[in-house]
């Protein structure tokens, strides 16, 4: 078996109903719509951001403390030091080495700290996809799915999939997918005869017509780019890629076991459902606070402390105390995590904290500020401050009054004065 078949199993499956009025409250819907959200949000600022040069050293010297104990590792570690570049992205994610265990590791884990440090390499194997892209088409001329195996709990299959044909699935890592049916059947087979209590599920991912997602990549391996060669037939789509669930049906294998055989097609840019459910990374707030939303996002997958522990390790480097920027989204992220938690004390100081560092870098006026001080009100509410949370409240419009009406989140100025109305009738 390739090592890429046995990483199957560790990814996260990530399923989201069709329509909106579908998710409901509960825990299981909201957890999947988050890891969702996070999985493209990471996806999109890793594709966006200009790493540096000093960026690959840095992660070195990471792993060079993290395996110090481990000699076969740091000969890897000093091979990858000299003879990584970016168009060999895909060779080391495909071979068994300390980069591909830690790619696929963080990205079902969403350690986020880790993810910034290896961001420079997911790029690049995104990169990497995007120019590969056309020899897809060859594929395609003889070949109308491929195929990727995947065995589930039985309620993780009920939950997730069985009951969801129409809603959108992705996966939180790279995903590869072989041409060879067969061979996705026998990984099942093995997987079924060792965990019998398992569902063994069969994703056939079907590609209608040649138009991509611009952020949906896929190439096939072959030696030149990657550790595969091109006999296996296997397809790399990027990390995050979204698929829709096309239908659900069950299979009985030559009478030794049943399998679930789920269509999958590619999701485009135009879909609507794809294009609302993501509309939230598109504010000005998230675009500009990432790390304060994607926190957020850790919050609602259930993952609080790992996002309490991202913000406080990146607070830990003092390379940060000389951007004030970045070190009051830091403080601000913070605040949104403590402010999930219910720790509304800790949220507030947290919040002036950002508060005080804008402004060695906004003048007091600036609509931008608005938002800390509908933050900071929201705290002092919380603690039955209403006086306090009143001044903050109305200090946050009368920034907003200064804005040019046409760059104002009206949704953001509803949800304010509503907080204001609130208040005063506390207060009255």
């Amino acid at each position: 078996m390739k090592i890429l078949i046995h990483y199957l199993d560790l990814l996260n499956t990530i399923v989201v109903p069709a329509e909106a009025q579908q998710i409901s409250p509960d825990s299981t819907s909201r957890k999947q719509v988050a890891m969702f959200l996070c999985t493209q949000l990471i996806k999109q600022v890793v594709i966006r951001i200009k790493f540096e040069n000093d960026h690959k050293s840095i992660f070195v010297d990471f792993c060079r403390t993290h395996y110090e104990q481990m000699k076969e590792q740091m000969n890897d570690i000093d091979d990858f030091d000299k003879n990584y570049r970016p168009k060999s992205a895909l060779v080391w994610m495909t071979k068994p080495s300390f980069v591909s265990r830690m790619l696929h590791r963080i990205l079902r884990t969403y350690e986020i700290d880790i993810i910034y440090k290896m961001g420079f390499i997911i790029k690049h194997i995104h990169t990497q996809l995007t120019l590969l892209h056309e020899n897809i088409l060859a594929v395609l001329k003889d070949n109308t799915a491929v195929y990727r195996s995947k065995s589930l709990s039985n309620t993780e299959f009920d939950t997730l999939i069985k009951n969801n044909c129409g809603g959108l699935l992705s996966f939180s890592n790279f995903l590869t997918a072989t041409i060879h049916k067969e061979e996705a059947v026998d990984f099942l087979r093995h997987r079924v005869m060792a965990h019998p209590k398992m569902t063994a599920v069969l994703f056939e991912i079907y590609f209608e017509g040649t138009d991509r997602s611009t952020e949906n990549a896929c190439a096939l391996l072959n030696n030149s780019n990657s550790n595969i060669g091109p006999e296996d037939g296997t397809i790399c789509f990027t990390m995050g890629t979204v698929f829709r669930i096309k239908s659900i049906t069950e299979e009985t294998l030559d009478q030794s076991m049943n399998i679930w055989v789920v269509r999958l097609t590619l999701v485009d840019d135009s879909d609507q459902f794809f294009y609302r459910l993501t509309e939230p990374l598109r504010s000005n707030d998230v675009q500009t606070n990432s790390l304060a939303y994607s926190g957020k996002l850790l919050i609602e997958m259930g993952a609080c402390d790992r996002a309490e522990r991202f913000y406080l390790r990146l607070l830990s480097d003092p390379s940060v105390y000389g951007q004030p920027r970045r070190l009051a989204r830091l403080h601000n992220g913070l605040g949104v995590i403590f402010t999930f938690k219910g720790e509304h004390l800790k949220a507030l100081a947290h919040y002036e904290t950002s508060l005080k560092i804008s402004l060695d870098y906004m003048t007091p006026d600036h609509p931008d500020l608005a938002p800390i001080y509908k933050l900071m009100g929201d705290s002092c509410f919380n603690n039955q401050n209403y006086a306090q949370a009143l001044q903050h409240y109305e200090r946050s419009i009368r920034l907003l009054n200064n804005q040019s009406m046409q760059h104002v989140d009206h949704s953001f100025i509803e949800n304010l004065k509503n907080s204001i109305d609130k208040t005063k009738q506390l207060l009255a």
